[in-house]
């Protein structure tokens, strides 16, 4: 009996073709069982540089390339494909490109058979040669949604064919495995490849036995190999601590610390490695091209542009963040926030007949709304091959950037229409005479600055509700510009009295917070923690609370560019918790 060849398909990729290159990918082969035959991949062997030939023809001529690489995809072997510079190939590629001929066939010689009941196993094959044919595809698919690639493998002479039990045997053997396997727990896909591949009892009982040891320990080894490099997720946030300490960040550990110790090419080698690219013969520079062009890259690259942009963020925010309580809004529409006032609530003695006065709760609403703010820079293509330190400083002067005009716009905020304030929804200002929270301050000395800042705080708690009320908000912060901070420190100094006379009464009573961007010297605040009363608010986009970034590598400039976004907003809910104080001297 000659040897017998069947054709048979397996699942497509989308075909990528670089006509500069004049490659393509297609799959060549897939591990399922199409006419009673199973090619075992993991037993295929692959020769570099196998040829590619036109419709199995063998001629010197007939040969147009050759596969330059493969790889596995789960279930099948894919391969890159490079045709010759031959320039009467060009309609060729056209008609590739062009999804005009989608087909191609593989040639396998296979030297060892598995024994199987029902499907027959290629357990060790090799690949011959690869030609690309006219064979019509599946007339409803397209190359981008599946188009199926031709495959042919040699099936054995009678000769060559091992020897397959009666059906009645083989019956009766599949029952006893299938048996054997739900009363031990084996998944049925066990059987089955037992049933198909014809195991005798020794290769059963030993294959057995591991399956079961494997599923005992899957936990265990669930738990081992999430931080290697085969968990995606795990060699993302390896790389991503790799690129930080290239940028100048803190010693990484575990893989991080073994990918970062590859060097800065090295990172972007092991990017392509983890994306299935080859970086055989190539430069430091086309690595790093080729890793940045991975769909990895920015998954790994912007939390490190995040982290190292965001400490420097934070280090530079203005501590006048302290004194304002923290918002999240969904979107960017405006926002009210009610604000009941609790004062109006009556609380009375109850008597005899036990019968409850009803009173009411007062309630308003002030209003804030989320707007954006951001920039866009990037370093040289140069800088970027040269290591991760540009980038790192790239970073940081993004975050040093993007703190200060938050700091100009929180200040800006609090001292609009001339110190004055952001009006409310009554119609007036914070600050208004008619509040009563705008005190005189006697700058003269530091015992007037002492006494005029003791009476102001008194009188803070003493401010009312809608119910005549007192409220209690008594001031934590002195919010001073840097020109009367020496003042501020001095009346707020702890000393070591000889006598009752020289105790400072307004010591360990406030923490001073200086402001340089308060221009005005003759200007102060006293405030309440944030935490104890409502007043001013600062807001951020709900899943959002910090500054992101986005990068990418421009085509039209040969750089790397990062783009930085923070949404954010203001608003003002209570005015009783600051007072404004107008220094005189």
């Amino acid at each position: 009996m000659s040897n017998a060849t069947i054709t048979r398909r397996a699942t497509g990729v989308p075909t990528s073709v670089n006509r500069e290159a004049r490659t393509f990918v297609a799959t060549l082969a897939s591990d399922a069982a199409i006419d009673g035959v199973r090619l075992d991949l993991d037993g295929l062997t692959v020769p570099d540089g196998v040829p590619v030939q036109l419709d199995h023809r063998t001629g010197a001529l007939d040969t147009v390339g050759r596969v330059i690489r493969t790889w596995r995809e789960g279930g099948a072997l894919v391969g890159e494909i490079r045709l010759s510079s031959d320039k009467t190939l060009d309609p060729l590629m056209d008609r590739i490109a062009d999804g005009t001929i989608t087909g191609v066939s593989v040639g396998f010689k296979v030297t060892e058979w598995g024994a199987g009941m029902t499907v027959r196993t290629a357990r060790r094959a090799t690949l011959v040669e690869l030609s690309i044919t006219s064979f019509p595809a599946d007339p409803a698919a397209t190359v981008r949604s599946g188009i199926m690639d031709d495959e042919t493998v040699t099936l054995p002479t009678a000769e060559e064919a091992p020897e397959v039990p009666p059906r009645a045997e083989r019956r009766r053997r599949a029952k006893e495995i299938r048996t054997i396997c739900r009363n031990a727990g084996l998944p049925a896909d066990f059987a089955d490849e037992a049933i198909d591949e014809g195991w005798d009892d020794a290769t059963f009982n030993a294959r057995a036995m591991a399956q079961m040891q494997t599923r005992a320990a899957a936990t265990i080894r669930a738990t081992h190999n999430t931080e290697t490099r085969d968990n995606p997720d795990a060699f993302r946030r390896a790389a991503t601590g790799a690129m930080v300490a290239h940028m100048g960040g803190d010693e990484p550990d575990g893989l991080a610390r073994e990918i970062a110790g590859a060097g800065w090419v090295g990172l972007h080698r092991e990017v392509c490695r983890n994306a299935g690219i080859s970086t055989a013969g190539l430069s430091g520079e086309e690595i790093i091209r080729r890793a940045l062009s991975t769909s990895d890259m920015p998954l790994i690259s912007d939390p490190a542009n995040n982290q190292t942009m965001r400490a420097a963020y934070e280090a530079a925010t203005s501590p006048t963040s302290q004194l304002f309580a923290s918002r999240t809004a969904s979107d960017f529409n405006t926002h009210k926030e009610v604000l009941v006032d609790w004062t109006t609530l009556g609380m009375n003695a109850i008597n005899e007949l036990g019968a409850y006065k009803s009173s009411y709760i007062a309630d308003g609403d002030e209003e804030y709304r989320l707007f954006t703010i951001g920039g866009r820079t990037g370093v040289s293509r140069q800088l970027y091959i040269n290591g991760g330190a540009a980038l790192g400083n790239l970073g940081r002067q993004l975050g040093r950037r993007l703190a200060a005009d938050v700091n100009d716009r929180r200040v800006a905020f609090l001292t609009q229409s001339t110190a004055a304030g952001p009006t409310m929804k009554n119609g007036t200002t914070v600050f208004h005479a008619d509040r009563g929270n705008i005190e005189a301050l006697d700058t003269t000395s530091v015992t007037t600055v002492i006494d005029g800042a003791l009476a102001a705080r008194a009188k803070m708690p003493k401010r009312k509700g809608a119910g005549d009320v007192m409220v209690g908000a008594t001031p934590r912060y002195w919010l001073v510009s840097t020109g009367f901070e020496p003042t501020a420190m001095r009346a707020i100094a702890q000393v070591s009295p000889s006598t009752a006379g020289e105790v400072n009464p307004l010591s360990g009573k406030l923490e001073t917070i200086a402001e340089p961007r308060l221009e005005d010297d003759g200007t102060s605040y006293l405030v309440a923690g944030p935490g104890s009363f409502d007043g001013a608010v600062e807001v951020r986009l709900a899943g959002a609370p910090g500054p992101v970034t986005e990068s990418r590598w421009n085509f039209e400039n040969d750089a790397y560019e990062v783009k930085v976004r923070l949404d954010l907003g203001f608003g003002w809910l209570d005015w009783r918790s600051w007072t404004r104080l107008d220094h005189t001297a």
